[in-house]
């Protein structure tokens, strides 16, 4: 028997964000119907609040997008540049100065995404 007349709290959506030892996280959905929690597409993101790509499309969002990695972050950075070669995405360098890097991203007409990894 619903606590209130006609509510339903099946229909209710229920997420979390998910927060993992590495300082990823991601937004996941409880669904009734299979009693399994599922990730929500395009809400994982790293401890650098960066977006996780899950497709290539997903890397630069159809036109530009950086990823920005702070002190410390070489773990991070191997990580998402081995993710990227992974895509097929080339990764080159740009060279710079500094104790920060980004990789910037970009695609033309919803091409095949080209990223370059800068210091400052």
């Amino acid at each position: 028997m619903p606590l209130i007349k006609g509510f339903n709290a099946a229909a209710v959506p229920i997420s979390v964000r998910v927060v993992f030892a590495d300082g990823t996280t991601a937004r996941y959905i409880w669904k009734p119907e299979t009693k399994m929690w599922t990730r929500i597409p395009g809400t994982a993101r790293d401890n650098f609040n960066n977006i996780i790509p899950e497709t290539v499309q997903d890397i630069t969002g159809g036109g530009y997008r950086e990823y920005v990695f702070g002190q410390g972050s070489s773990n991070d950075l191997t990580q998402f540049t081995a993710r990227l070669t992974h895509m097929g995405v080339p990764v080159g360098t740009a060279g710079g100065t500094g104790n920060r890097v980004k990789i910037g991203c970009s695609s033309v007409n919803n091409g095949p995404p080209i990223c370059e990894i800068m210091i400052y």
